[in-house]
């Protein structure tokens, strides 16, 4: 059985979501909207989580296996909790059919 090195680093969480654009905005307004204004609203979120690594790709996938890799969570602070409802949950629903968490499906 494998175990990891004292030493090492953890191995970083996967997260993926399939989020579905609102279909009153054309392509040109969510792409727009996503880099420009939707980046600032949740980029001081993405930082404090630790994420290190962003990547958005923009095409057809095809997926003939996956992976999930959980963790027991632990409790984010009070200031997260309104900072995602009040301010990333609203602009998700300018840009997505509904909050981006009803994309996930694990």
């Amino acid at each position: 059985m494998y175990s990891p090195s004292p030493n090492s680093k953890p191995r970083p969480r996967t997260f993926l979501a399939l989020l579905k654009r609102n279909p009153a905005m054309s392509n040109q307004e969510f792409s727009n909207h996503w880099v420009t204004e939707h980046a600032q609203v949740v980029l001081p979120y993405f930082l404090d989580a630790g994420v290190e690594s962003y990547v958005q790709v923009c095409e057809d996938l095809l997926f003939s296996r996956y992976h999930l890799y959980t963790s027991k969570a632990t409790p984010e602070p009070a200031w997260k909790a309104a900072y995602y409802h009040d301010i990333i949950s609203a602009d998700e629903l300018k840009l997505l059919v509904s909050k981006a968490s009803e994309h996930v499906k694990l």
